[in-house]
């Protein structure tokens, strides 16, 4: 009886020690767990962080009009995720400030895929690869595409104007009439070239104010030795 006793005692402790051993499991596997996710979870907020100084960091580059340091750029936002549409948008503008204007073309049409993919059909980013699209086919000789190509851009900018009637929306109209200004004859480049204008002025009533953009802006080019479009300019005339 009294060896059944303790060996009765035994298997209680026994199995109390294996219930606290298997909590005490449970809980080190929480916690490391836990403690990964804690991890990724950083090293994705330190990814995304990175991502957008160097979108940052590329977009004041159209300042100084340095497109191979912004190629540089956008190659490493494209490593760190393809499928972000702005990231494409940045590589193709780089590329076309060097004039590599069907690789700029290919560039902004992968933007274009990747924000249709995402369901935006009236955005930002979208409306300024149309527009990029537009003037790289039509540098490139493809008239047709890049015609019916900025028709879309206008019909694009011109929704967002109504929708938003902000200083982005305007200024990016602007961008789609200076362009398409390019592909006109000569009596509606003039008018072209006015309603881009008159977009500008928009813009900047409604609180638009890089000018340091606005004078090296690719998209504006077509308004440059203008004096309507210098005369926008709180500062000296553009300088090119």
């Amino acid at each position: 009886m009294r060896m059944s006793r303790i060996y009765l005692v035994l298997s209680i402790v026994s199995m109390v020690a294996a219930v606290f051993v298997g909590a005490a499991h449970k809980q080190y596997k929480k916690k490391k767990r836990e403690a990964r996710e804690c991890r990724v979870e950083r090293q994705y907020q330190s990814a995304d962080a990175n991502i957008h100084d160097l979108q940052r960091d590329a977009f004041r580059m159209v300042q100084t009009r340095d497109y191979k340091a912004m190629q540089a750029r956008a190659e490493r936002l494209l490593q760190l995720d393809a499928d972000d549409p702005l990231n494409h948008e940045i590589s193709a503008y780089a590329l076309r400030g060097q004039k590599l204007h069907r690789l700029s073309a290919e560039a902004y049409e992968a933007a274009i895929q990747r924000a249709l993919a995402e369901g935006s059909e009236d955005g930002l980013v979208l409306c300024d690869c149309y527009i990029g699209l537009a003037a790289c086919q039509f540098a490139a000789g493809d008239r047709a595409e890049a015609l019916q190509n900025i028709e879309l851009a206008l019909a694009l900018t011109e929704q967002r104007r109504r929708a938003e009637q902000s200083e982005d929306a305007y200024y990016q109209l602007a961008c789609a009439y200076a362009v398409r200004s390019t592909m006109v004859d000569e009596t509606e480049r003039a008018k072209e070239r006015g309603r881009a204008i008159a977009n500008l002025k928009f813009a900047i009533a409604a609180g638009y104010d890089g000018w340091d953009h606005m004078r090296n802006d690719l998209d504006l080019a077509p308004l440059h030795g203008y004096a309507s479009f210098e005369e926008l300019f709180p500062t000296s005339p553009l300088d090119d």
